[in-house]
């Protein structure tokens, strides 16, 4: 472990964090007299990701949603040192550790989040690793966007050439990162979804609860499909139709930019405002001794940080590793103006978690066995055209099963169908759910498998709130 390095002018009082590039450093300062946090590269020769890093930051500065440097130094031994506020109030990983943010308090994050990511992209720049770790919090509890180490501009981001210095947070990257170390504004989009996802539930959308990080599992998950539902009961359906378009796989299906996302989130009515929240002292960062590090990490196959500047193309690709291809989707139409609000209807009960399994033991199952046509829906489907539907809520589905060899098909049909809905689903098994576009679907399972699903109408209106009865095969 690299000790902290003398720096004239500056006295050295704690660690406050570590990645896999660098440290940051609680120090003291003399002139004038405050405490800042410096951070130091391992690499003495990085010297110019250093510089990088603290251009663009002075570059961004205009935007008060964006965290400032003060200035860059050398210490004794040579190494170069970025020089900022620091904010004692900790980052939002630390402040979701043990509990998340009120639905509230999320929404105010990811409109400042999305003004301060719009910002750099119209300076184009991305920042390519947003993520809660990345996001501090001011003296007056506001949000700041902080660490641009491997933000690059925007016109040579889009590309597949890399450099030495490429690295990415595969808890919030998108696909088309981990896949081909491709970064786009809407890769940025798709981590600040993934980012206001984790503020609500504690994780990120790719992890399991209780689950040691493992950066391949959660690589594999990514490339693997859609994020599920965050599961809260509190959150507008609006908010989880809005999050899961944003971390689509497909770039296309998701909002075009950050500041539509943003201006989509500010639009979601999301109950009053909480309480101030109470802050806990400031703890070390999630990558810290002890924790998981999910500090960005080098693509598979690239040598570890040199002094290349990080828009100078290397000549070589990273691999591919092996992953499930992603479906090509045509994009959403354009969200339909909200209708009235429908008749109150009357309270569901949205089972969850380990309230699943209970349903699936105690409540109504539907078992379809062999080739035998099932009993005819309650509901009826109807066709899905564009204006089907939107007048009234989406009946509740009914789901069938369907069971050959290793694999289980699951249909449902609803009443007021439309053709822009899309359906959040969940299994038997807690790790198993996403979202899909069409009525249907097919699960490998060697046991059997049980599935709910909701319907999620495209705009967020008359989108109904309850989860079908569990079919099960």
């Amino acid at each position: 472990m690299n000790p902290p390095p003398e720096i004239d002018g500056m006295e050295f009082i704690r660690e406050l964090g570590r990645g896999g590039f660098a440290a940051v450093y609680l120090y003291r300062e003399k002139e004038p007299y405050r405490e800042v946090a410096v951070k130091v590269f391992f690499d003495a020769g990085m010297r110019a990701e250093v510089l990088h890093e603290a251009n663009t930051m002075a570059a961004l500065e205009k935007n008060d949603n964006i965290a400032h440097i003060n200035k860059v130094t050398y210490a004794k031994d040579g190494s170069v040192c970025l020089v900022m506020k620091y904010f004692d109030r900790g980052n939002y990983a630390t402040r979701v550790a043990n509990h998340p943010l009120s639905v509230r308090e999320v929404a105010d994050v990811g409109v400042a989040m999305a003004d301060a990511v719009a910002f750099a992209h119209r300076n184009e720049f991305l920042h390519c690793d947003i993520k809660p770790a990345n996001i501090l919090i001011s003296d007056a509890g506001k949000p700041k966007l902080a660490d641009f180490g491997i933000a690059r501009p925007a016109w040579q981001a889009t590309t597949t050439a890399t450099t030495a210095t490429l690295a990415y947070s595969p808890p919030w990257a998108a696909p088309e990162v981990i896949e081909r170390g491709e970064f786009s504004p809407l890769s940025d989009v798709f981590a600040l979804a993934a980012t206001l996802w984790h503020l609500l539930v504690g994780h990120s959308p790719f992890e399991l609860r209780g689950e040691e990080y493992d950066p391949e599992k959660v690589s594999g998950r990514v490339l693997a499909g859609h994020a599920p539902p965050t599961g809260r009961a509190d959150v507008p359906s609006a908010l989880e139709n809005l999050l899961a378009r944003a971390l689509h796989p497909d770039p296309a299906r998701r909002p075009p930019s950050a500041a539509e996302f943003g201006r989509q989130l500010a639009s979601i009515h999301v109950g009053p405002v909480p309480a101030p929240p109470t802050y806990a002292p400031a703890r070390s960062p999630r990558s810290s001794v002890g924790a998981p590090d999910t500090s960005p990490r080098p693509l598979p196959g690239l040598a570890p940080p040199t002094s290349r500047p990080h828009w100078q193309p290397e000549t070589r690709q990273p691999p591919r590793p092996a992953h499930t291809a992603l479906r090509p989707v045509s994009p959403l139409p354009e969200p339909k103006p909200e209708p009235p609000a429908p008749p109150p209807r009357r309270a569901a009960l949205v089972v969850g978690g380990a309230g699943l399994l209970a349903a699936i033991v105690i409540g109504a199952v539907v078992l379809l066995p062999g080739d035998e046509d099932p009993a005819p829906p309650t509901t009826t489907q109807g066709p899905r055209d564009p204006d089907a539907g939107l007048a009234v809520p989406p009946g509740k589905p009914t789901v069938k099963a369907i069971r050959t060899g290793d694999k289980v098909r699951f249909t449902w049909t609803y009443s007021a169908a439309a053709a822009t809905d899309t359906f959040a689903w969940r299994t038997s098994e807690p790790e198993r759910g996403g979202v899909v576009d069409n009525p249907e679907l097919s699960l490998a399972a060697t046991g059997e498998l049980c599935l709910q699903v909701k319907v999620q109408r495209v705009d967020g209106s008359n989108a109904i709130v309850d989860w079908s009865e569990p079919a099960c095969a």
